[in-house]
């Protein structure tokens, strides 16, 4: 039977201001991001004290398998098809996709397990659909491959006027010459080195990397250590 194990931490907390952009708007908004130093954990149903060491142990373990389920679920669905699927934004069942890339995955079929032999609880498996999730939802805004692919120039060191402007038709807003010039220059290499042109973003690029973190969304709940019963095996986390 599946252990769960709640701690809470004890440390100090740090609160930060950072600027995050807006599409369409010369305004960001800003938004408070706090950062944590744990100095220790308490088991909240023994009163168990975790030192430091085994704490960070602990949370990198969690981590590690969270960042593993993550990158699979990305490099499974990091394809044209795919890409195309979520940005239509319509589940298997016709609703509109939720907001939280936990459920909108899911509500796509979209799964992850891990390696043989290892137990995850429904929790850490949430917080690796969260991550792939917002992984694979931000390279629909570096899309703008699409645009230059379809409007591809005869010279695509000096595109026309007319070549400018159905660019310019189909590219999203906010986008800059210096982006469309960098994104011009890796499709022109890759043409130079393939022979043709890629078919989209997954064909110039492979799967992003996944940050070794642990993502969740406002409802979701906290995900538990591994319990000290388990703390010996990573691959014995309950």
């Amino acid at each position: 039977m599946a252990t769960v194990v709640v701690v809470r931490l004890i440390g100090a907390v740090v609160c930060r201001l950072r600027p995050v952009p807006e599409p369409g708007r010369s305004l960001s908004r800003v938004t408070a991001t706090a950062t944590c130093t744990a100095h220790g954990a308490v088991v909240e149903q023994t009163g168990q004290v975790v030192p430091q060491p085994l704490l960070a142990q602990r949370v990198a373990w969690l981590a590690g398998l969270a960042q593993d389920l993550s990158a699979r679920l990305v490099a499974s669905r990091w394809n044209a098809a795919d890409s195309d699927v979520l940005a239509r934004g319509v589940g298997l069942d016709g609703r509109a996709l939720p907001s939280k890339g936990w459920m909108a995955v899911r509500r796509l079929g979209w799964g992850t397990i891990p390696f043989v032999g290892v137990h995850v609880c429904d929790r850490v498996v949430r917080c690796a659909q969260e991550q792939a999730a917002r992984t694979l939802r931000l390279a629909l805004h570096r899309r703008l491959v699409a645009a230059i692919l379809a409007t591809w120039p005869q010279n695509p060191r000096a595109r026309t006027d007319v070549e400018w402007q159905a660019l310019r038709a189909l590219l999203p807003d906010g986008v800059t010459v210096a982006e469309i010039r960098n994104r011009t220059r890796q499709i022109a290499a890759y043409r130079g080195e393939h022979g043709a042109l890629p078919a989209d973003l997954t064909d110039l690029e492979q799967p992003p990397t996944v940050a070794a973190q642990i993502v969740r969304s406002r409802t979701a709940p906290a995900p538990c250590l591994p319990p000290a019963a388990a703390a010996t095996s990573a691959a014995r986390w309950t």
